[in-house]
């Protein structure tokens, strides 16, 4: 198992998949393998492999069929590293009522009692609900499932793209937690139960119910949990005697790693709004976007913490840092028009003022491209580049960087409104004190925004009247000191109330995807745009212009990421020797003389040719590359 924050352990299962290709009792996930391995999308590549996995539990295989993510070696290893309360744990075969032990399986035994890996949070609960709605069926045949279902419409579920990603951690590290036996099944409640939050919530209680641990320990919150558990009284016992383990409720917080499921005052948080054991289960688009949001940050930030822990302790090396997880929660996760698209739809609908923002700078980046790229064809067609200086004076206004620049006001404007949206969804979010602040933040925009224009249409009614006239000739407005005073005071309070906003919604975990896109998307053609223009515009700055950005195309084209498409995205992460043989190697030798003169002779020494794999990593989809190459090592 990779210990890495955000490893998918699914892919354990399909590498195991693919190396016995053996699909006897499930004959069509061969078929499958191949539709996953030919997707493009992260997203439906996550839904067509969980749907897979799913299915692998039907296979002939015995080890195929008894593969389980939180039960897996790998998962059940990580526990005795991670968490104090179980380092004298010894890690063993699960075994049947024959006592035979079951393949893949595995657990951890102590003192007095074993512990099993459990998946927080379930995927497919939430997973087969959210496709009922996207596709508009509730019912399927008797004879078949929603898993085949599921393959055969991957398309129309159109999954978002934190519903995919959701489906990747929902088998992280991050999302599997040792518990006592009977505690999986039993606080589920066939699954509708199984969110992390609601079973939080009720150990949260108990805890409460028990300050100090009296002699009377009060159960009440964990009969509710188990309510509807056929081994009800066994499993309620060994919850308690688990939980009285850490006495204290911060104490479980903190040895389980669950600072992100809780809040500032140490509550579990919800997923979503409305969410409760008597409304389990997402009814909207809204609240499974809110759902997948919520438990994919809190998902992360636990398993980035346990990864932490081991790297500490030596039980998992640093990994490179890659700015794509940092950016996990961006708008345009893939780059591809199609996606962006799709993305765009999905995020309208649960988040319509911050998409608007983020569509806003999209669009103004492809129409001001665009714009420039007009300006400079009819630069290129009325003056060019071998006219004489008359015809440029005559021709003076095509000049491309002039016209841009007189339009970039436009896209001023555009950048003022979309933050402007972005600060309207944070008022509205918010509540108490960072309510008010943002209302003032709000309102000083309006006010700064209208300004100019109040002043305008004054300016145009009084233009005539006979004071006006007296006022504009006057000594006072003569004295061009003051009003260059007003303007740079102007000037400064709305560079001021444009820093605040971006600042404050850089601040905000949820704002902060939506700023850094919307700022991203701006930086083309306001800055890099107006340059190119500039230079463009004489012959030898273009050739130098083509020359810097034919290197730079070439070099991203070298780092370009096979699977998305996009340039400079491969780092190397690792190098991987395939082989190798004895061979003779040619070396320049140095050698001296009685004198000391020193001279260079060749020869064939003992040597190595190495075959060898160069592994890479996307920055953006994570999905990794293999360049093969060769190489001579002498052996001196």
């Amino acid at each position: 198992m990779k210990y890495q924050y955000d490893y998918d352990v699914k892919d354990e299962l399909m590498a195991l998949l693919t190396e016995k290709a053996n699909f006897s009792g499930v004959n069509v996930l061969s078929h499958y393998m191949e539709v996953y391995r030919n997707e493009k999308n992260p997203s439906t590549r996550n839904l067509i492999k969980f749907c897979i996995y799913k299915l692998s539990a039907h296979l002939s295989d015995r080890e195929l069929k008894n593969f389980d993510c939180d039960v897996s070696r790998g998962v059940i290893e990580s526990f005795p590293q991670t968490y104090s309360w179980l380092t004298s744990s010894v890690i063993e075969h699960q075994t049947d009522r024959n006592g035979n032990a079951i393949p893949m399986k595995y657990q951890l035994r102590t003192s007095d009692t074993v512990f099993r890996g459990d998946t927080m949070t379930s995927i497919w609960t939430t997973l087969k609900e959210y496709a009922k709605l996207k596709t508009g069926t509730h019912m399927i045949d008797e004879t078949d499932s929603w898993e085949l279902f599921i393959l055969r419409n991957h398309k129309k579920v159109d999954l978002s793209y934190h519903a995919g990603r959701f489906i990747q951690l929902g088998h992280s590290i991050g999302n599997f937690m040792p518990v006592p036996p009977g505690f999986n099944v039993g606080r589920s409640n066939y699954g509708e139960w199984d969110y992390w939050d609601l079973t939080l919530c009720q150990i949260y209680q108990w805890y409460m119910d028990n300050p100090g641990h009296s002699e009377y320990i009060n159960n009440r919150a964990l009969e509710i949990l188990f309510a509807n558990d056929r081994n009800k009284q066994t499993s309620i016992l060994n919850c308690q005697m688990w939980l009285e383990r850490f006495e204290t409720w911060e104490r479980f917080v903190q040895q389980n790693y669950m600072e992100s499921f809780v809040d500032k005052n140490g509550i579990p948080k919800k997923f979503f709004k409305s969410h409760s054991l008597n409304n389990p289960l997402p009814t909207t688009i809204k609240e499974f976007e809110e759902f997948f949001k919520t438990v994919n940050e809190c998902i992360m930030v636990r398993g980035k913490r346990i990864l932490a822990v081991m790297q500490a302790q030596g039980y998992a090396e640093q990994q490179p840092q890659n700015n794509f997880k940092d950016k996990i929660d961006k708008i345009n996760p893939s780059g591809r028009i199609n996606t962006q698209i799709s993305v765009f739809k999905q995020e309208l609908r649960t988040n319509p003022l911050e998409t608007t923002s983020c569509l806003l700078c999209y669009l103004s980046k492809i129409f001001f491209v665009f714009l420039a790229v007009v300006y400079y064809i009819q630069f290129l067609v009325r003056i060019g580049y071998e006219q004489t200086g008359e015809v440029y004076l005559q021709n003076i206004e095509y000049m491309p960087f002039r016209r841009y620049a007189d339009c970039e006001f436009g896209l001023i404007a555009i950048i003022i409104f979309s933050v402007l949206l972005l600060c309207i969804s944070c008022f509205r979010k918010n509540r108490g004190l960072k309510r008010i602040g943002m209302f003032l933040v709000v309102l000083m925009i309006l006010i700064l925004c209208i300004l100019p224009v109040i002043y305008i249409a004054v300016t145009n009614a009084i233009q005539n009247t006979e004071w006006f006239q007296t006022w504009l000739y006057s000594d006072y407005i003569g004295n061009t000191s003051v009003i260059k005073l007003y303007i740079k005071l102007y000037g400064i309070i709305c560079l001021l109330f444009t820093i605040i906003p971006i600042v404050w919604l850089f601040i905000d975990s949820y704002f902060r995807t939506y700023i850094k896109y919307c700022l991203k998307e701006i930086v083309l053609p306001l800055i890099a745009v107006p340059y190119i223009l500039m230079m463009a515009e004489v012959k030898n700055g273009l050739i130098v212009m083509t020359i810097v950005i034919g290197i730079i195309l070439v070099i991203g084209w070298k780092k370009r990421c096979p699977t998305c498409g996009k340039l400079f995205a491969l780092k190397r992460v690792n190098e991987q020797v395939l082989a190798s043989k004895e061979i003779s190697v040619k070396v320049d030798v140095e050698q001296k003389e009685n004198d000391g003169t020193t001279y260079t002779t060749t020869q064939y020494v003992p040597g190595v040719l190495e075959y060898y794999d160069i592994i890479y990593k996307c920055k953006h989809c994570g999905c990794e590359s293999r360049k093969h190459k060769e190489r001579k090592v002498a052996k001196i």
